[in-house]
């Protein structure tokens, strides 16, 4: 009874107001739906961009495979060489086999330290045996010890009798003595605790003029270890040297 009292008119007007209404709602439903689409797409590109950057990134910086320097047998050698294949060496994941082969590939042919790693065959049981007598050979602290305290007192011979050309250069007896005393640490000779003998060699490795240069520095009567002093002043004159 009611819709029979509503005009005809006023009925349609309000059918195409929800007519209207609907479609408008519609077209903002798909545009939102479009736009929440471009930013998803966009995110996922932006995303796959970046990881294709990092990917480029990775392999850009891929650093290259570390070679270890074939040992030559020499004591003096023993040092350098083992620090490199010391990683190899305690390597939980390796298996003795492969140790065995790259201990190997790591002697240089026709020394003695090929000879002694060829006359053990290559198998893991044996490569206990072959790093014991490897380094029974050529790592032995005591020797290598004394190899190095050696080589001082050859640098402190050479320096004292040399004359003119044939001295060494500062620099290079710096660098030379500075070498032997990191290995002597390295065999666990202490340069503080071991001062006493090791502070005289070198400083008998100065020329006459450079003992008293170093007599009058400021170092010379300075606080702390004699040694320590010593390769400082050393170290001082070797960057002046660099500079002139």
């Amino acid at each position: 009874m009611i819709a029979a009292e509503v005009p005809d008119d006023d009925l349609n007007n309000e059918v195409i107001s929800c007519e209207e209404y609907l479609d408008e709602f519609i077209s903002l439903s798909r545009r939102i739906k479009e736009k929440t689409d471009n930013s998803d797409l966009n995110i996922s590109i932006r995303s796959k961009t970046d990881s294709s950057i990092s990917a480029c990134n990775d392999k850009r910086y891929k650093l290259p495979k570390i070679q270890i320097k074939k040992f030559d047998g020499h004591l003096l050698s023993y040092l350098s060489f083992w620090g490199q294949f010391k990683k190899i060496h305690e390597d939980k994941n390796l298996d003795d086999v492969d140790k065995f082969h790259y201990l190997a590939q790591s002697m240089l042919p026709g020394t003695r330290a090929y000879e002694l790693i060829e006359s053990y065959p290559l198998t893991s049981e044996n490569y206990p045996k072959v790093i014991s007598a490897f380094t029974e050979r050529f790592g032995n602290q005591e020797i290598l010890t004394e190899i190095y305290v050696r080589e001082l007192l050859k640098l402190i011979i050479q320096n004292v009798h040399s004359q003119g050309k044939d001295k060494l250069p500062l620099m290079t007896l710096f660098d030379k003595i500075e070498s032997h005393i990191r290995a002597l640490e390295s065999l666990g000779v202490n340069q503080n605790s071991n001062a006493a003998w090791l502070f005289p060699m070198v400083e008998s490795c100065l020329s006459a003029e450079l003992i008293r240069v170093w007599q009058r520095s400021v170092l010379f009567n300075a606080k702390g270890p004699r040694l320590s002093n010593l390769l400082e002043f050393f170290c001082e004159k070797k960057l002046k040297g660099n500079r002139e």
